[in-house]
């Protein structure tokens, strides 16, 4: 019985090792892409309260509300970013 079991262990890994390889490669482009996403979304932050505050500044004469706009806008648009186009394409 042994050997069988061994002989059914054998043709179940044959039958399942694709799959789990197709799910490493598709891990490892998800960790990439929200890597690539951090990245964008936090130059998008910075290049945001940076054109916020000046602008804030110029509008209303404080740097705070166009910071924090920025921030939240410019961060946003590098996520979107890096969803519109994935990593590797």
């Amino acid at each position: 019985m042994t050997s069988e079991r061994r002989q059914l262990d054998a043709i179940a890994d044959a039958l399942l090792a694709p799959g789990r390889q197709a799910q490493r490669e598709r891990a490892a482009r998800l960790r990439l892409r929200r890597k690539r996403q951090r990245k964008l979304s936090g130059a998008g932050a910075i290049l945001g309260v940076s054109v916020g505050g000046v602008t804030g500044h110029a509008v209303s004469g404080h740097l705070f509300p166009g910071n924090v706009i920025g921030v939240f806008v410019g961060g946003l648009a590098g996520h979107l970013l890096a969803a519109i186009r994935p990593a590797g394409e």
